[in-house]
């Protein structure tokens, strides 16, 4: 039997899915082999109503199939009495909607959890949001997620509790926002890091909090290639298993997400940096690339400080204004390298007067 009692000892249980017993994930497994008919008919032996759902919705995942889930919620509707249980119900299978592409049909799911997590009191409510929150997140909705995410900490806030017992309420609610960010693109995992540094760093937190910060400078350097495990591995500086994840990306976006990685092998000074960014070099010779992924490609090497393949690159565009964007972002990074005499050349080649004025007031 699931419940809300899991929650309490153990918040993993809810975010990373193993409150399902082997029993459920036999049953999924029996699925991803193809055995479909034995897979259901030991889905109606589970006696748990929310055991169903989990094992409906994760079937129907599993095989494109929609029906099950729309007997998952049947049951979440007319089986579970529980209000927590419900809203497990409900964003279980809105997650399995989202992963097949039925982004209304998730969002309605996810409105039934919302509302009636209004209805719990606010310990309750606190628990059962963090799974609400995570399951959000990993369905897409990111807003929304965040939003809840700050109801919840606003419960546990409220709480009139043991400050102990509040303060390890308030320290899984960081877990479990820095957990939500593993499993995210660098640009929505910053979101969810941002609320855990904050919570770590005012709990005094200080190593945590620090491998908060560092997960963060690495989101906000892979933003085209930061995908959680390429994220991962730049971390243990794992670079050459990182461009094997890459080969998904295609042209332009693998050069920028190529030269991101060898920007992160700079900041942590690793000399990994040179075969990165000679890789996205030589690819550039055979690779077209739009305009505007050419400015992303100079800002890059700008800031790897390879200034003449920079320079080559930004007079290469033909778009004026995108130009312009390139050869500022050049000429910046010139001057903070003290290169002022090639800045000074680049600076001439820019047809934007309010650029050069600025770069002008730089340069003094």
């Amino acid at each position: 039997m699931v419940s809300i009692t899991c929650l309490k000892i153990n918040h993993f249980l809810y975010f990373d899915f193993q409150l399902v017993n082997m029993k459920v994930e036999d049953i999924v497994l029996l699925a991803r082999m193809g055995v479909i008919d034995r897979a259901i008919e030991e889905i109606h032996k589970l006696k748990d109503p929310l055991e169903r759902v989990i094992a409906l919705s994760r079937v129907g995942e599993t095989i494109k199939d929609e029906n099950l889930l729309e007997d998952a919620l049947y049951i979440v509707k007319r089986s579970i009495k529980d209000v927590g249980d419900k809203v497990f119900g409900y964003s279980e299978i809105g997650v399995a909607y989202s992963r097949l592409g039925n982004r209304e049909s998730a969002l309605e799911c996810f409105k039934n959890a919302l509302k009636l997590l209004g209805r719990l009191e606010d310990y309750e409510a606190g628990i059962v949001g963090m799974s609400l929150g995570a399951k959000l997140a990993l369905a897409g909705f990111y807003e929304i997620s965040l939003d809840v995410f700050d109801f919840v900490f606003d419960s546990i806030i409220e709480l009139e509790i043991d400050v102990l017992e509040k303060t390890d309420l308030i320290m899984k609610l960081g877990e479990v926002l820095e957990d939500v960010g593993d499993t995210l693109p660098s640009m929505e995992a910053l979101k969810f890091y941002e609320r855990a540094y904050y919570i770590f760093e005012n709990l005094r937190m200080g190593e945590r909090a620090r491998t908060i910060e560092k997960k963060m400078e690495v989101a906000r350097t892979l933003r085209i290639s930061g995908f959680p495990e390429v994220r991962k591995l730049a971390l243990e500086g794992q670079f050459r298993d990182v461009l094997n994840i890459l080969e998904r990306l295609t042209g332009g976006k693998r050069i920028i997400g190529i030269l991101e990685l060898s920007l992160w092998a700079k900041k942590i000074e690793s000399h990994e940096r040179f075969k990165l960014s000679d890789v996205a070099l030589e690819e550039l010779k055979t690779v077209d690339i739009s305009d505007e992924e050419k400015v992303e490609v100079v800002k890059l090497l700008s800031r790897l400080e390879l200034f003449e393949s920079a320079f080559d690159i930004a007079r290469e565009i033909s778009n004026g204004k995108a130009r312009d964007e390139a050869l500022y972002n050049l000429a910046k990074e010139l001057i903070n390298a003290g290169e002022r005499e090639f800045a000074s050349k680049v600076i001439s080649l820019i047809e934007s007067q309010d650029l050069k004025e600025v770069l002008a007031r730089e340069m003094r």
